[in-house]
């Protein structure tokens, strides 16, 4: 139930065409694929990815989820706007834990661990297939990890220059294939701040949710932690053109476990 309206709501607001971000019919040339690994390796390296991130296995982050689409909202584990929660994600593995840090919720906590997710309540652990938690950990871990883990991905290319407010951005397309979008492979155009070499933008597709589902996710406010610089607030825009946004993460503590 629950998933199904999930997808009532998205077909609401996204509709139903098949997006494809590649903006091309054609796949890439040689020349654009090695000028678009150089640009996400001086990314990685400036911002300190490249020497520091291997060093980690836990990711854990305190931060408010405030939410402009309440309809939605009522279809996560999140209870209440502006929620305060402390995120932990394991680097080796999928494993991610979630704890609510205020609210009346009747959860402790939920998680996931070995793709099987749970609920803690008052300190007991009840483990079967909850698709609120699945669907809202598994795109929250998304959002925080993707900027430091971009470059596993076997397909990058660089698909020319754009401009957003008075800024110049190197844009590269990153995906598991370069063939037409279909509805099972994600597609994703990073937007490189060409001063700062920092992503500020990642536009993306949800084909799990919806294969006409997609977003932008807006990142700023970089702070360095432990060598890497990481953003501090998180927006899910709901265009490039649009200040339009569905929730926001502001961040209030990181701490990357060794």
């Amino acid at each position: 139930m629950i998933r199904q309206l999930w997808i009532l709501s998205l077909v609401f607001v996204c509709g139903c065409s098949l997006v494809d971000l590649r903006g091309q019919k054609d796949g890439f040339s040689v020349a654009s694929c090695a000028k678009g690994v150089g640009i996400l390796d001086e990314v990685a390296k400036k911002n300190g990815v490249t020497d520091h991130w291997s060093k980690f296995s836990e990711f854990q982050v305190t931060a408010k989820d405030h939410w402009s689409w309440t309809l939605i909202r009522w279809l996560t584990p999140v209870q209440i706007n502006d929620q305060n929660l402390q995120f932990t994600f394991k680097l080796d593995k999928e494993d991610s834990l979630m704890v609510y840090l205020n609210g009346d919720t009747p959860f402790d906590s939920i998680g996931m661990r070995d793709t099987k997710t749970y609920r803690i309540i008052k300190g007991e652990i009840i483990q079967k297939h909850y698709m609120d938690v699945s669907m809202y950990l598994a795109h929250v871990r998304h959002y925080f990890l993707f900027p430091q883990m971009i470059k596993e991905y076997p397909v990058t290319a660089y698909m020319g220059e754009g401009q957003m407010n008075g800024i110049i951005y190197d844009k590269v397309y990153v995906s598991t294939t370069d063939s037409p979008a279909n509805s099972k492979e994600d597609q994703y155009v990073v937007w490189v701040n060409q001063k700062t070499k920092r992503m500020d933008y990642i536009e993306f597709t949800i084909r799990d949710l919806l294969p006409s589902l997609h977003g932008v996710m807006a990142y700023k406010d970089y702070r360095l932690i432990d060598g890497i610089w990481l953003p501090f607030e998180i927006t899910l825009l709901n265009s490039m053109t649009t200040k339009s946004y569905s929730h926001r993460f502001t961040v209030q503590k990181i701490h990357l476990k060794q």
